[in-house]
């Protein structure tokens, strides 16, 4: 089963379940136990944004359509981000 990251006011590119995890949730330790807790939305939108750079930037034609996907993303002043 797939997880995908959606946002409330920008469509997402689909991402693979491994990136919608990692977007998503930060490990934190405590009490020497690892457990997973919601990033806040600055990370989300930030971990999300190096994702897509990463995997589209270098595709011919699509650095333009990047650059206005994340120059969206970061217009915004708050967003919900949420799994799918």
């Amino acid at each position: 089963m797939s997880m995908n990251l959606h946002c409330d006011k920008v469509e997402l590119y689909q991402t693979p379940t491994w990136v919608t995890y990692s977007c998503y949730y930060k490990e934190i330790i405590e009490k020497g136990k690892v457990k997973q807790v919601e990033e806040d939305w600055p990370n989300i939108r930030y971990k999300y944004s190096c994702w897509v750079k990463d995997m589209y930037y270098n595709k011919p034609n699509w650095n333009i359509v990047v650059e206005k996907h994340v120059a969206e993303l970061y217009s915004y002043k708050s967003l919900r981000f949420y799994i799918n």
